[in-house]
């Protein structure tokens, strides 16, 4: 790759990164107009300046981009993992359309850019004849984003990914077809599903219906198959006779069915309906001459439990409340009193003069060491910090509570990340909590390099100071020891910084 060293700054229009070309690179004006005319989305919009004779680039960034190198997740679903490595890739295969070559894309995770938002890639692309990148450092590229990247839903599409940079050959279009490939199979597996469904809807809708009108003609008449049969063919080369079958099958129908239920239906339903009347007519005047049995004893069995319920054993009406007061708390409080007496016995204040001894002796020894141990005028502000935590970043002033107190500079990682904690993005490593809304959820990042601390605001959107002064977006700013840095502008978080 070639080296190129890009600047940062800022002006009424917000704020830019600047490259400057070397005198000998050749000037590409067709894509330069092109760009200028046409700027396809995932580009950053550049202008030209000329300044002593030397070409200025001066690239725009929007709010709330930030680089992909600090912003990229190390864990994703397959479906997550397909969609950021073809936006990685899709640039270098359509930017022909409009005249960009693929090996001037600066392939730098550094200066790709990520909106974040609705999280689409930002490229620079620098317009000149001399190449960028060449084709095999473009394969690379992709092979060392893709493989710190874990799938976590299919290990075995990672492994057939990982297999084709096994390939001498391998260029950008092989890994951006492989990609739609997938693409098409995961939507070819989902079409299935939908079409046996649409194709049993109307499998069950016809079998419900067929059953039906076989049914109908089975239980009313014997021949309704046949004359279903007869229906069409004489319906189909003459219409009248169609009119004279249907109604010869309407008249037959009833015909056959009082004719079928005598003999079909005699020993059950017509002996059921004779012997109902006789049965009913029989009681009814049973009834009336002699009363009903029934009803009596209905009579009876309610009034037995009202006598029983009434009266006792001597005549007398039961009053309600007399089984009620049983003398039961009579009882309970006769025990009462036997039982407090007996607490303030002696054998109980015995024990509590024993501890009093023992209880005197470590007060004693503690007020000695007290004594004994030297006084110092200095104020310890944390008495829970480590010891070896040598650099840090100490709370000064919050005017929300709930601020951490300290932020460790001792991580292991290349840098760990600020912002406020939601339900829809993976928590920073330095987390604070919703009711920090001037603080964004990528807000900013320190970075460790060799010990030496840098301190860059992600393109949030209240801003990040050091020493009163506003930090440009995405770009490095060292921190030294006893700098103070302020998170959000209108309502500050401010931290020192302790750097031994």
């Amino acid at each position: 790759m070639k080296n190129l060293s890009f600047d940062f700054g800022s002006d009424i229009n917000g704020s830019y990164l600047s490259l400057v070309l070397d005198p000998s690179d050749v000037f590409d004006e067709i894509s330069y107009m092109v760009v200028q005319e046409d700027c396809p989305d995932f580009l950053l919009p550049f202008k030209r300046t000329v300044s002593n004779g030397r070409v200025q680039l001066n690239y725009q960034q929007k709010i709330n981009w930030t680089s992909l190198k600090y912003s990229i997740s190390s864990s994703m679903t397959k479906k997550e993992f397909v969609q950021h490595i073809s936006a990685l890739i899709s640039p270098l295969v359509h930017g022909a359309d409009w005249f960009l070559e693929a090996t001037n894309f600066l392939l730098d995770l550094e200066y790709v850019f990520i909106d974040k938002t609705n999280d689409s890639l930002h490229f620079v692309y620098i317009p000149t004849k001399d190449a960028v990148v060449t084709p095999e450092e473009a394969v690379k590229f992709i092979r060392d984003v893709s493989f710190d990247i874990e799938i976590s839903d299919d290990p075995k599409f990672q492994i057939s990914w990982m297999r084709l940079f096994e390939n001498p050959n391998l260029n950008i279009a092989i890994l951006k077809n492989f990609l739609d490939n997938e693409i098409k199979l995961d939507a070819q597996a989902k079409k299935p599903v939908k079409s046996s469904v649409s194709q049993a809807t109307p499998q069950m809708r016809q079998s419900q219906p067929a059953p039906a009108q076989q049914a109908t003609p089975q239980m009313g008449q014997p021949q309704a198959v046949p004359a279903q049969q007869a229906t069409p063919q004489m319906g189909q080369p003459q219409p009248a006779p169609a009119q004279q079958a249907t109604p010869q099958m309407r008249q037959s129908q009833p015909a056959q069915a009082q004719q079928a239920t005598p003999q079909m239906r005699q020993p059950q339903p017509v002996p059921a309906q004779q012997v109902a009347p006789q049965q009913n007519n029989s009681n009814d005047v049973y009834n009336e001459l002699f009363g009903d049995d029934k009803a009596d004893k209905k009579k009876k069995k309610e009034k037995t439990p009202v006598v029983k319920e009434k009266k006792g054993l001597f005549g007398k009406k039961k009053s309600e409340p007399a089984p009620i007061p049983p003398v039961i708390p009579a009882p309970a409080q006769q025990p009462m009193p036997q039982v407090r007496p007996q607490m303030p016995q002696q054998p109980m204040a015995q024990p509590m003069q024993q501890p009093q001894q023992p209880i005197q002796q470590p007060v004693q020894h503690v007020a000695q060491q007290i004594q004994s141990a030297p006084v110092s005028n200095d104020t310890v502000i944390f008495d829970d910090a480590i010891p070896s935590q040598s650099n840090f970043l100490q709370l000064v002033s919050s005017p929300i509570d709930g601020a951490p107190e300290r932020i460790s500079l001792d991580f292991e990682k290349p840098f760990i990340s600020i912002g406020r904690v939601a339900r829809d993005t993976v928590a920073p490593d330095v987390a604070f909590s919703s009711a920090f809304k001037g603080i964004g959820r990528k807000h900013a990042i320190i970075e460790n390099a060799g010990g030496v601390f840098y301190l860059i605001d992600q393109g949030s959107s209240n801003k990040t100071l050091i020493n009163g002064q506003e930090l440009i977006p995405n770009k490095k700013y060292q921190l030294n020891n006893g700098d103070m840095i302020s998170f959000t502008v209108a309502m500050p978080v401010k931290y020192k910084v302790c750097i031994n």
